[in-house]
């Protein structure tokens, strides 16, 4: 609906889908029951988007199915090619319990100062022994979040890692 009506006001509107196959399946099977060309409402509402992009192939020749996606909808698959990742067989005894959020941090529209909200409302033992590393290009007003967290929630210390920016060879390897 907010879409509609940005598109009402002359706005451009862009949904990226972040969906797996099955996703894409369950979803593709409820508009085969709701498509029907007399069905104005259902082609309102997915004529709304300018630009439709997903990023898994399989998600996109579902999708690529329906009368809307003809000329709105996008392959777009993610950065990292998964022939360019590092792959694991079996378990590794060096993994430490990490999670990685890559991108510009402090950008708005990436919003990771999110991810910061959320780890102050978490109790102070809710990480356990993992960490949180934040790896990318940094504004001053995200570090000073950070900053600001860690001094309010001192058990956040060890758990928040800033690691600037990396190169592709030492991200991968702190997947």
């Amino acid at each position: 609906l907010f879409a509609l009506l940005l598109r009402m006001s002359g706005l451009k509107v862009y949904l990226k889908l972040d969906m797996s196959g099955t996703e894409a399946e369950s979803l593709t099977g409820t508009w085969r029951r709701l498509w029907r060309p007399t069905s104005w409402i259902v082609q309102t509402l997915f004529g709304v988007p300018n630009l439709v992009s997903c990023e898994d192939i399989d998600v996109y020749r579902q999708l690529k199915t329906f009368p809307w996606a003809s000329r709105r909808l996008q392959l777009i698959p993610n950065a990292m090619l998964e022939e360019a990742a590092p792959t694991s067989s079996g378990t590794n005894p060096t993994r430490r319990n990490i999670v990685v959020i890559a991108g510009r941090l402090g950008a708005e529209e990436k919003n990771y100062e999110m991810v910061l909200r959320a780890l102050a409302l978490m109790p102070p033992s809710g990480l356990g022994d993992w960490q949180i590393h934040f790896c990318g290009p940094s504004t001053l007003a995200f570090r000073e979040m950070v900053s600001r967290l860690t001094i309010e929630r001192a058990d956040l210390k060890n758990a928040i890692v800033l690691r600037g920016e990396l190169d592709r060879t030492t991200l991968f390897a702190t997947y």
